[in-house]
């Protein structure tokens, strides 16, 4: 497959994006009051953003704006006619923006897609049982490390923490 690059929208001659999930800032002339008065095309370096999700800094007006990279790729290269708000990695994998792996859907597309292929292992159902809240707590009590805790029950940290503030599992005894 050839790459094909696309101007992202409200960034028209300043960054594009290709059909391999690859962004690149073009080269252009830019205010005179910044060293060279030019900037070079380039690729961007994409970062992991919240939930994993790679993105690029985008800069307009001195102002950065965050972009998440999957996005980019579905609105320059796949159509949405039915307007479906969220874009889905067809293999899980939310490093690989390619625009052959994503798909527009909606939410419960995107949570029956997870629990179909396997993704989402609790398929609808609570991750940790009453028996395993009230071992995080008597492990926590002995000073297990938190990541220790989460990898024995194979769950983020953030799902310990959740436990152990009670913004989860309220309902448990411990």
């Amino acid at each position: 497959m050839q790459e094909i690059w696309k101007d992202i929208e409200d960034f028209e001659g300043k960054y594009q994006v290709s059909n391999f999930g690859r962004v690149k800032s073009l080269k252009r002339k830019i205010s005179e009051s910044w060293k060279g008065n030019k900037a070079e095309t380039i690729i961007l370096n994409p970062l992991k953003g919240d939930r994993r999700y790679l993105q690029v800094s985008l800069w307009s007006n001195g102002k950065d704006h965050k972009r998440y990279i999957h996005r980019l790729v579905a609105k320059a290269f796949i159509p949405n006619p039915e307007n479906k708000p969220q874009v889905n990695h067809k293999d899980g994998d939310k490093c690989n923006n390619a625009v052959n792996n994503l798909e527009w859907n909606t939410r419960s597309e995107n949570v029956k897609h997870a629990i179909s292929t396997g993704l989402n292992k609790e398929n609808g159902k609570p991750k940790l049982t009453h028996g395993n809240i009230i071992s995080i707590f008597r492990m926590r009590n002995e000073n297990v490390p938190v990541y220790k805790i989460a990898k024995k029950y194979n769950v983020n940290p953030s799902c310990i923490y959740g436990v152990l503030r009670r913004d989860t599992y309220k309902h448990v005894e411990v």
